[in-house]
């Protein structure tokens, strides 16, 4: 019988729960009824991922799962893993287990949005008041980055959207930036962060306009995202998009975290959710 991955990983997981010391390969083939050829090879796959682990025991391998993973499993509300992922990089501990197996139970933009987020703002406040160092400050901000990263790359991308490209810009130096990108990525659109410019170049529109012309295709949809912190820099870039504009229609421009009014071609917002869905029906119609 043919099982997909998430079949497999879940009678893995189920029969390793059940066994708090573990069990053989031959064990838990007969467990499972998995093929114990197929089974050692998903083994291997969710040992990567650090959702199953495994001791030697003579010529043997038992497999198990240990605590963190045990804990991470039996979470069932994103408030859990919210508290559970932001004790763990205050307390600095491996994350990589956490977020492998909370991709396991929850969708990867939730988690970006829910979790990741907030934690990004919960650290930010602890930092403001004192209750921890500029340098734990960017330790943590670096482990967040890193967790943004595993995210996107473990996570599944469905429907790629073939001729949109989002490019961001961030002019405030935040882990946002990242998370928007992470989140058009999985989108299925093209992305390419272009870096921090938290003083605009007075080259930079020359830049742009060169790295446009060299990523863009006839009748592609180009989206420039920018995460700002000062509304003086949107407007510095508004201008050079205008231009921009002028020679390629189909460019638009999302900036989050900035309340202005938005446009047919401009949209400013600090609502997530909405800048899905704009750019979503954005795509839709750039293909009518």
């Amino acid at each position: 019988m043919e099982y997909t991955l998430e079949e497999i990983r879940r009678k893995i997981i189920n029969a390793l729960r059940e066994e708090e010391a573990g069990l053989s390969g031959v064990e838990l083939a007969k467990k499972t009824g998995i093929n114990r050829i197929t089974l050692i090879k998903y083994l291997k796959l969710l040992e990567s991922m650090s959702i199953v682990k495994r001791k030697s025991i003579g010529i043997g391998n038992i497999w198990y799962i240990d605590q963190t993973t045990a804990d991470v499993l039996n979470l069932h509300d994103i408030l859990d893993v919210r508290r559970y992922y932001i004790d763990a990089i205050i307390n600095h501990r491996d994350i990589k287990n956490i977020l492998n197996n909370s991709l396991q139970i929850t969708e990867p933009i939730k988690l970006l949005l829910e979790v990741i987020i907030p934690s990004i703002n919960t650290i930010s406040e602890l930092y403001n008041k004192g209750n921890i160092s500029a340098s734990e400050h960017m330790a943590i901000n670096s482990i967040i980055l890193e967790s943004i990263i595993l995210i996107k790359l473990n996570s599944p991308r469905n429907n790629l959207k073939r001729g949109a490209t989002c490019i961001l810009l961030d002019t405030a130096s935040n882990n946002m930036s990242k998370i928007l990108d992470a989140i058009f990525y999985i989108y299925g659109w093209n992305t390419y962060f272009i870096g921090s410019q938290s003083k605009i170049d007075p080259l930079f529109d020359i830049e742009l306009m060169r790295f446009i012309n060299k990523i863009w295709r006839e009748d592609e949809l180009i989206l420039i995202g920018v995460y700002a912190d000062k509304i003086e820099n949107i407007q510095v870039i508004k201008e050079i998009i205008d231009d921009i504009r002028g020679r390629m229609h189909a460019v638009y421009m999302f900036a989050y975290r900035v309340n202005k009014e938005s446009n047919e071609y401009y949209l400013y917002t600090d609502d997530l959710y909405q800048l899905i869905k704009w750019s979503e029906a954005l795509y839709i119609k750039s293909k009518r």
